[in-house]
């Protein structure tokens, strides 16, 4: 059976990922994207959610944008809510496989906030070994909260049956992209 050259198929190869015009960045929320990035770094996140609000435009980019800006104000409940609608199947609470990477981390990070340890490990477990940036972030102060864990705790954590997670993440919670 030849391979179908045509460019304009609807078919493509089965190894390969669909495309998905949902995930994609206009120049539009790219700039908006730069400047609560601005806002970010500078210590306003109140600031970078007024500006995604003002901008008035739906993208997904724009609501981990949000999610981000909930993450950093502490609002972690907030940011579960818009993670959800982004990174969880409708058919089931499955995490989609063609959300962005940085979506998924910042979903996990949500539920770590929010204490729920053992679905923040299930999401990031979904991630693999991603080398994205904000994956490696969330695994090394996933990493050097365990070390903080007691002899007893660090037990649980290996058995599965540390439910919350007695101490904080220490990082900027939430990335852009």
């Amino acid at each position: 059976m030849a391979k179908n050259s045509d460019p304009n198929s609807k078919f493509q190869p089965t190894n390969q990922p669909a495309h998905h015009d949902e995930w994609e960045r206009p120049p539009e929320v790219a700039k908006i994207l730069a400047q609560v990035h601005t806002h970010l770094e500078n210590g306003h996140p109140k600031a970078a959610l007024e500006t995604i609000s003002r901008a008035n435009i739906a993208s997904p980019w724009l609501a981990n944008a949000m999610g981000v800006c909930q993450l950093r104000l502490g609002n972690a409940e907030a940011a579960l809510g818009i993670y959800r609608k982004l990174v969880l199947s409708q058919v089931g609470a499955s995490v989609r496989y063609d959300a962005p990477v940085v979506f998924k981390a910042n979903y996990a990070t949500a539920l770590l906030a929010e204490g729920n340890l053992q679905r923040g490990l299930l999401v990031l477990g979904t991630i693999k070994k991603d080398p994205h940036p904000a994956v490696q972030k969330l695994r090394n102060a996933l990493e050097q909260a365990r070390q903080k864990l007691t002899p007893w705790q660090k037990l649980q954590w290996w058995m599965g049956m540390l439910f919350t997670l007695p101490v904080s993440l220490d990082l900027p919670k939430g990335d852009l992209e």
